[in-house]
């Protein structure tokens, strides 16, 4: 089965982790926390519907903290092929690569003269990208900050995910959805609007209506059904509805 790659974009504290944590089975999903108490949200029972928690490693060192978070794509390719996991989640890729633009300019000594530190947090985390996006059945799912667009000295970059030096372009164009979580009228919504120039997002898939509630178990189911060649209405395995009784919308979290 071919899974889709999500990266989910928001302003801290909106709500993206417990959107996601919300959709996806915790017993089949592996957290790999770059923040502390990233998966605090889900400790309250109000939010937590699964009534338990993802597996999960907070992997916070500040000594190559890609090469440790690679140090576990073993365990999960195992245990994906075993079936006991079918989805990662990486929340957030935005703490990783800022630890990792802080490794490589302060202990690796690499200096930021004509983008080399940039070229070399790209290559590091680009890579471990790559090799995590290569197990085409694993549901993936990178949850990033969200940097604002700006214009200095007249040239305007777009918003996007908050990712150190040009990973703000490359990381994108990896996955396959890219959803900015916002808020009009109260209401936490999905954009998604590959034509809006101010702010990078896409919908390869073609599941997303730019503005619908964040509801990220529908999305998903939505997602894999595409990606499989069914109905866009299709259930998936990743991911499985609870009770009516309990969609209520999340609260404000991570």
């Amino acid at each position: 089965m071919n899974m889709p790659s999500v990266m989910i974009v928001g302003p801290s504290a909106i709500g993206k982790t417990t959107a996601v944590a919300q959709a996806l089975q915790p017993k089949s999903t592996f957290w790999l926390c770059t923040e502390p108490g990233a998966l605090s949200p889900m400790f309250d029972p109000a939010l937590n519907h699964w009534g338990s928690l993802p597996r999960s490693v907070e992997l916070l060192s500040p000594k190559d903290p890609v090469k440790e978070v690679r140090s576990f794509l073993p365990q999960i390719a195992a245990e994906h092929r075993s079936g006991l996991v079918n989805a990662v989640v990486i929340d957030t890729l935005s703490s990783l690569a800022d630890r990792e633009y802080n490794y490589i300019r302060l202990v690796k000594g690499v200096d930021e003269s004509y983008g080399r530190a940039n070229r070399a947090v790209s290559l590091s985390v680009c890579s471990l990208l790559y090799d995590l996006l290569q197990i085409r059945s694993l549901f993936t799912v990178c949850i990033a900050h969200e940097k604002e667009s700006q214009t200095i000295e007249g040239r305007f970059t777009p918003g996007g995910p908050r990712l150190a030096g040009d990973l703000v372009r490359s990381v994108p164009a990896m996955f396959d959805e890219v959803l900015r979580v916002a808020v009009e009228n109260r209401q936490r919504i999905i954009k998604v609007d590959p034509l809006d120039r101010s702010f990078l997002t896409k919908d390869r898939l073609g599941v997303v209506t730019d503005g619908e509630a964040l509801d990220l178990r529908s999305i998903f189911k939505r997602m894999v059904a595409r990606a499989n060649g069914k109905p866009a209405q299709a259930q998936s395995v990743v991911v499985t509805a609870v009770p009516a009784t309990q969609t209520e919308q999340p609260k404000a979290a991570h």
